[in-house]
């Protein structure tokens, strides 16, 4: 509980990097926290609507909720919003 309010600390120190962000949303979708994960990523999207970081952060908390057919609409997002974003494409190849 500690480190994810450390987390959130950050993404509100830096609001203009998403390195917070994505360690945010991930320590919350290990800890099966998926409705703070989601809101998480909304705040991302919301100061940075035109990455790819978004969508992609959007499809890993429904994979972890092993929703895969919405896990992969995001990921497709994230690539046409960026076509090289390895992540997204790393995440659709499994």
């Amino acid at each position: 509980e500690k480190g994810i309010a450390e987390l959130k600390k950050a993404v509100s120190l830096g609001p203009k990097s998403t390195q917070a962000d994505r360690h945010l949303v991930f320590a919350l979708a290990s800890a099966k926290r998926y409705d703070e994960a989601l809101q998480a990523v909304e705040g991302l999207e919301r100061r940075h609507p035109e990455l790819p970081d978004g969508p992609w952060l959007r499809g890993v908390v429904h994979a972890a909720r092993d929703d895969q057919e919405a896990a992969a609409k995001y990921f497709e997002l994230a690539l046409k919003r960026d076509l090289g974003f390895y992540p997204a494409a790393a995440a659709l190849a499994r």
